[in-house]
């Protein structure tokens, strides 16, 4: 250690000292060399001293310090265990967390589903409603919520005729006074087809008869009309030119463009009966074909066809 190396290194010099001293033949040199050997023991002897004080003490403090050492460690070793613990926790804590945000998910799903549901029974409510509110206008028709007849009031309703005439006693019918409203007679130029009506013998007796004047006769006027079908056929002859050589003929109009058609009347009057008078397709047929005698019947592609031409032919208009 280092006391004991010091100690040696005075030990070794105090004999030297005496070496000296004994070479020395005077009282005063031996006094003096023992005074210094003194003076450097009690020297060697304080700093001695004081060196082992000062390793005492930084023994002192290196047990304090491994004191300190220990507790520090021993602290490091539970926040190393809480750490770990921590970690553990924030493992599960994230693991619940996904563990949540799927069944979040899925109650989001079911919710959305729920949502759609709910609409579409909403509107299947809403359709129900319409029809309940149809039903109940239907239950509640009589005589006096519409104009309906007092013989299709329901059977289980009472019926009723609203009057709120009162009784003048006269007789039923036009009064006296009343203006007459009948058709008007026709011109003589107006005229187009007369019809005599004659008799050989007399209805009563069976007499001979004699015919009396234009002015006695009576005369009737009949307004009515006559739908004539028209077959027209167009012949469109050639030509063989004698200048040019080449063969010509007529132009055929647009109207005549396919072998066999119906007529401008045909077709106007299947677009009025659906255009204006909102019939359908199949009715226009059957009316057309009852009024042409079932001579000419178009078909309902037909019908279609020439509404959707005429619309192409009224774009620009």
């Amino acid at each position: 250690m280092y006391i004991g190396r010091y100690t040696d290194k005075l030990l070794e010099e105090n004999r030297q000292l005496k070496k000296k001293i004994a070479t020395y033949e005077s009282d005063t040199a031996l006094a003096q060399m023992k005074a210094l050997c003194d003076k450097r023991v009690q020297g060697a002897a304080d700093r001695e001293k004081r060196n082992y004080d000062k390793w005492m003490k930084a023994l002192e403090v290196n047990k304090e310090l491994k004191k300190k050492n220990t507790s520090l460690w021993q602290e490091k070793e539970k926040y190393l265990w809480e750490l770990k613990s921590l970690r553990r926790r924030n493992e599960i804590l994230e693991e619940n967390n996904e563990h949540r945000l799927t069944i979040l998910r899925d109650v989001q799903e079911e919710r959305d589903q729920l949502k759609e549901e709910t609409a579409d029974k909403d509107k299947q409510i809403a359709v129900l409603k319409e029809e309940i509110c149809k039903l109940k206008a239907r239950l509640d028709h009589d005589g006096t919520t519409n104009g309906i007849p007092t013989s299709q009031t329901p059977i289980d309703k009472k019926k009723v005729i609203p009057n709120t005439r009162q009784k003048t006693g006269r007789k039923k019918g036009g009064q006296p006074g009343h203006e007459k409203k009948c058709m008007e007679a026709f011109d003589e130029e107006e005229i187009t087809e007369t019809v005599e009506h004659t008799l050989d013998r007399c209805p009563i007796c069976g007499g001979e008869l004699e015919t009396l004047g234009e002015a006695e006769a009576e005369i009737k006027d009949e307004a009515d009309y006559e739908v004539r079908i028209i077959k027209k056929r167009h012949r469109f002859r050639k030509y063989l030119c004698k200048k040019c050589g080449k063969i010509v003929r007529a132009p055929i109009p647009q109207q005549l463009k396919e072998q066999n058609q119906y007529g401008p009347s045909l077709q106007a009057m299947a677009l009025a009966l659906v255009d204006l008078g909102f019939v359908s397709v199949s009715r226009v047929q059957e009316i057309v074909s009852g009024i042409l005698h079932k001579q000419l019947a178009p078909s309902q592609g037909f019908v279609g066809k020439v509404q959707k031409r005429h619309h192409g032919c009224c774009r620009t208009f």
